[in-house]
Parts: structure tokens; sequence; C-alpha cells
């Protein structure tokens, strides 16, 4: 079985870092804020073993140029394989109710 690298963008981490920032200190539950990052972070590492098992996320110009999508909760982690390099990397990580496709 083929291990990919995992590789989180500067926009993923920020998303993480605002997800995190909002559950802590607008919420006010930073013991909830850790916990949801942590599953976040979990299911990225997680990407290393057979990454195409998501779908396809189903929009242009996403769903040509190979972006997928795994869901988390109520977050959705969007990411990109190449099987030229076994990267697998980390575009956006965004709660599922906003704006998505605009977004991206």
């Amino acid at each position: 079985m083929t291990v990919w690298r995992v590789d989180v963008s500067d926009s993923a981490k920020d998303d993480l870092r605002g997800i995190y920032q909002y559950i802590a200190q607008v919420l006010i539950e930073p013991v909830t804020a850790r916990k949801k990052t942590d599953r976040i972070r979990t299911a990225i590492r997680k990407l290393d073993q057979m990454p195409k098992r998501f779908p396809l996320y189903d929009r242009e110009p996403w769903a040509s140029r190979g972006m997928r999508r795994m869901d988390v909760g109520n977050y959705c982690v969007f990411y990109v394989p190449d099987d030229q390099t076994n990267i697998v990397t980390i575009i956006r990580i965004m709660y599922a109710r906003r704006d998505v496709p605009n977004l991206l």
C-alpha cells in the first residue's frame, strides 16, 4: 500500500486557527475548540492512506482538478491528491454551512 505525504496549505492552516479561535473565543468553549480541531487534524493525518476514498467535489472547475471533499462533523476538508508525487495537499477547511463554492 502506498503511503502518501500530507501537506497543509497556509490557507488551510489559517482556516484551522480560525475555527479554533471562533469556538474558543466567540462561543467561549475552549475545550470544545480543542476537541474539534484535534478531530480535524486526526482526519487529515489519515489521508496518508487511500486519500481517494472520499468523493470528488462535485463543482467545476474543482472536480476536473481532482479536488476531493472529506466531511469531519460540520466541517469540510478540501484536498487534492497528486498521483505523480503521492502528495495530498489540503487546500481549505470550512464550516459546511458557509458559502463554500464562493469561498474556494
